[in-house]
């Protein structure tokens, strides 16, 4: 192999050899071109993936929030009663799984839950627990920091399709 190259590299540097000054200008210039071009090329290439990974970064975090969340989550407690409307089932749900919260019913299904005061980590899960247990979906979400050290208050709005 190193034979081979050593007579790949001798035959080149007798070629450049054999051309006169004008020629080996020119062939500086259009290899100087080429790998310009093909540095551009790479460059956009990266360029255009960086690009559809920044589009894509809000919707992979949120992905992997839920995924991070229903990994650890608790299981639905019941089946979806789609005739009760969500206020109701988030009260059963709530008294069910023992937590304490506020709800304020905005429409048959779309409601305000402010969670008790806890742990942030804690908060999401039960939110979590709640979403999929009533077939609903975050709608809004605010966590603000607890009176408390280490505590969180989350206020969410909850909302069901039809």
């Amino acid at each position: 192999m190193k034979d081979k190259l050593l007579q790949l590299r001798g035959q080149a540097l007798q070629y450049w050899q054999a051309r006169n000054p004008r020629e080996r200008l020119i062939l500086a210039c259009g290899g100087a071109v080429l790998l310009i071009a093909l540095y551009v090329a790479c460059l956009q290439a990266v360029q255009t993936r960086i690009a559809t990974l920044d589009r894509r970064l809000p919707e992979l975090l949120l992905n992997s929030y839920e995924i991070a969340a229903g990994g650890r989550a608790a299981a639905p407690a019941a089946p979806v009663r789609s005739s009760e409307d969500l206020r109701s089932e988030l009260f059963r749900l709530l008294a069910d799984q023992g937590v304490k919260a506020e709800l304020r019913g905005l429409a048959a299904d779309r409601v305000e839950a402010r969670l008790a005061p806890a742990g942030g980590e804690v908060l999401l899960r039960q939110l979590n627990a709640l979403r999929l247990a009533s077939g609903s979906r975050v709608a809004s979400l605010q966590l603000r920091s607890g009176d408390a050290p280490g505590t969180a208050e989350l206020t969410a709005i909850l909302e069901r399709r039809p």
